[in-house]
């Protein structure tokens, strides 16, 4: 998941309710830096052009990404950028 605990969030300065706007917008960070050839993105939490990025998996299209958590936001940001769930501690 995205943490809970939002005196972890405030002690690093980051606004705890905006966590998971900042999560996704990392997850869709990383495959661009995997996948394409000259990288870029324009993000309101990150920004690069054209940056050089070596090496890249091995694995194609990527590495596995793995995303927990049981919210319905959990939920939505597995089936868009995760390879799998990990379902710790979800009741059946």
């Amino acid at each position: 998941g995205v943490g809970w605990l939002e005196a972890e969030f405030e002690a690093l300065g980051v606004p705890f309710r905006e966590r998971g706007r900042i999560a996704d917008e990392y997850l869709a960070v990383i495959k661009e830096l995997w996948t394409s050839d000259a990288p870029s993105f324009d993000g309101k939490y990150i920004s690069f052009d054209e940056v050089a990025f070596e090496p890249k998996p091995v694995q194609k299209p990527h590495l596995p990404i793995w995303i927990g958590g049981d919210a319905d936001a959990a939920l939505r940001r597995a089936s868009k950028y995760a390879s799998g769930w990990w379902s710790f501690l979800t009741p059946p």
